[in-house]
């Protein structure tokens, strides 16, 4: 489960990621407000480390990936920006990922935070597409609010199996965005205010096995820090934190899968 569970990861640290940095020769942030440079041809060079359940940074973990703006396409009624990412030195085929952008507000391919249900599935036996997102768009970025709601799910009477155990699970799966604190980021020598948004994913499921029995709770977390005119410089997953109580067999356990970090290290934008 663990590796399934990184390249989800990786796929939505690219989804996230291409909100992204500045230009070998890039305007300043006075001369433009684009959280979200698109243009066909633009690319990105990132780090990526994994990070513990204890927030230390594994250094071991270090991969680099390219990633290329390759086109833009209708989906799902929103033109959407493709891009396709390269991890250099692996022999995995590229990886593609969707943003769309209206004005300064950016949404994300819901896709990728329907997969990252899957964690369900190694935890509790379950069919985890019960528990997807209606929406097939999410608010990631918005300059003009400090809070919202980007889509909410309710789900009732799941079929599920854990050990010996076997009953139904209902509840909520929502996500919400907000807009966090501000950071000075030093890129390609230039010193810009960096502003933060975080985007927040909690599963909150209510099981029964003849009676009321328990909770299994999924609590996802990713920071971005994006600069007007230039775009996103670094990205932050914390612990995605898997918390299950099953009061009626005193079974009380706590999952915590590694989260990570991504920081542009150099650019091109045309």
């Amino acid at each position: 489960m663990k590796n399934k569970f990184a390249s989800l990861l990786a796929m939505l640290a690219l989804v996230l990621i291409i909100s992204s940095c500045g230009s070998d020769t890039p305007a300043t942030p006075a001369e433009s407000t684009d959280v979200f440079p698109n243009t066909v041809g633009n690319y990105w060079i990132n780090e990526n480390y994994s990070i513990d359940t204890l927030g230390v940074v594994d250094t071991k973990s270090l991969t680099i990936d390219s990633t290329i703006v390759t086109g833009s396409v209708l989906m799902n009624g929103k033109q959407a920006t493709e891009m396709t990412s390269y991890t250099i030195g692996s022999k995995d085929t590229a990886s593609k990922a969707y943003i769309a952008k209206e004005g300064n507000t950016v949404f994300m391919d819901a896709m990728s935070i329907n997969e990252l249900v899957s964690v369900f599935s190694g935890f509790v036996e379950v069919d985890a597409t019960k528990l997807y997102l209606d929406e097939k768009w999410l608010l990631i970025v918005d300059p003009s609010k400090t809070s919202w709601t980007a889509a909410t799910k309710n789900f009732t009477n799941v079929p599920f199996k854990y050990s010996t155990f076997a009953g139904t699970m209902s509840g909520t799966n929502i996500v919400t965005g907000r807009k966090g604190g501000t950071e000075s980021i030093t890129l390609q020598g230039k010193t810009s205010t960096a502003q933060e948004y975080i985007m927040e994913s909690n599963i909150v499921s209510n099981l029964s096995i003849i009676i009321p029995a328990g909770t299994v709770k999924v609590k996802f977390v990713n920071h971005i820090w994006i600069v007007n005119g230039i775009g996103m410089v670094k990205q932050n997953t914390e612990t995605i934190i898997i918390d299950m109580d099953i009061s009626l067999a005193g079974i009380k356990q706590t999952q915590k899968i590694p989260g990570g970090k991504a920081t542009c290290i150099r650019y091109k934008l045309k």
